[in-house]
């Protein structure tokens, strides 16, 4: 007997179960068969996301599973799309015998921030399965800080700050700084203006003058980067001139004193070393001992170096006249 059998799929390429007949070109006899169900797939996904250098990881891992349970042999198609709907990544694997699969993507930095849809397929023959997910990509942004929030100067002084730039979420852009609303006659710098990293700190001087205006002023530092912008506030305060002893004040103070101190050790020394004329004023009396007294005192100062020259050839003849003279009239 000879036999013709027709077999067919219906849905989506599924096999499912369903009556045909057969039948015996010689008989004319028709037979009847049932087939048995096929199996279908299912599949299971999970998404890692880690920030690398590059920008973001993704990585994704799964199992491809018969209905029975049992995992099966499968390809599986991975893609994956910005949040324009860009296709940025492509990925086409294999599931072990296990039905275990995994393959990563990397979505490089700079990239819109935003939520990423992944569609991932398992095929087998006939058969296929697709399972949908996403993932959250932050945007990339910095952070500024300013230390000290204020500052003090006096009018043509110069106040410091230090400013600081964290980056975040693959930010890796230059950062600009600029300041708003400062006082008038001021001079502001900054070191370095522009920040590139992984350098993320610059010093701000401003510099006053003697025509800056007094008073308490908020003026606004200003990072601008990779198209975001932040601001931050500084109160400063700007004081009269000599409102306050400057260290040049101290330094003028002190010479003044050092030079009072000085002024008062001469005259000290000029009255000591004219001491034995007061001892020739007590031999005015015609007290020779007095007279005697002050030529040993002339002479210790003498010995110490106390008398110039011509001084105590001054004085030592006078003293000798003086003895003599007493002695005559003694």
């Amino acid at each position: 007997m000879f036999l013709t059998i027709l077999l067919g799929f219906v849905g989506n390429g599924v096999a499912r179960p369903f009556i045909f007949p057969v039948q015996s070109r010689l008989a004319g006899e028709t037979y009847v068969f049932g087939l048995t169900p096929a199996q279908e797939m299912n599949i299971s996904l999970e998404v890692d996301l880690r920030a690398v250098p590059e920008g973001f990881n993704v990585t994704l891992s799964g199992n491809v599973k018969l209905s029975t349970g049992a995992g099966t042999f499968a390809e599986v198609s991975i893609t994956i799309r910005n949040p324009l709907g860009t296709t940025i990544c492509i990925r086409d694997t294999f599931t072990d015998s296990q039905g275990a699969f995994r393959s990563f993507c990397v979505i490089t930095a700079p990239s819109p921030c935003g939520q990423y849809p992944i569609d991932v397929t398992a095929s087998r023959g006939t058969l296929h399965v697709s399972q949908h997910a996403s993932v959250a990509v932050g945007c990339a942004d910095f952070s500024m800080s300013i230390a000290p929030g204020s500052g003090s100067v006096e009018q043509g002084g110069t106040v410091s700050f230090n400013v600081t730039i964290t980056p975040s979420t693959g930010f890796n852009s230059p950062v600009y700084l600029t300041v708003q609303n400062p006082p008038d006659n001021t001079t502001v710098s900054f070191s370095p203006s522009e920040i590139l990293l992984p350098t993320t700190s610059a010093k701000l001087d401003i510099a006053t003058s003697p025509a800056t205006p007094l008073g308490t002023f908020n003026v606004t530092l200003v990072a601008t980067g990779g198209g975001i912008e932040h601001t931050e506030k500084i109160s400063l305060s700007i004081r009269p001139a000599g409102n306050s002893t400057s260290q040049l004040t101290y330094w003028l103070l002190a010479v003044l004193v050092l030079a009072v101190a000085a002024l008062g050790v001469i005259v000290y020394v000029r009255r000591r070393s004219k001491e034995p004329s007061l001892d020739f004023a007590l031999a005015e009396g015609k007290d020779a001992l007095a007279v005697v007294r002050a030529l040993t005192k002339l002479e210790e100062l003498r010995a110490l170096g106390k008398l110039e020259p011509g001084e105590y050839e001054r004085l030592k003849k006078e003293y000798d006249r003086r003895l003599e003279t007493l002695k005559k009239n003694k």
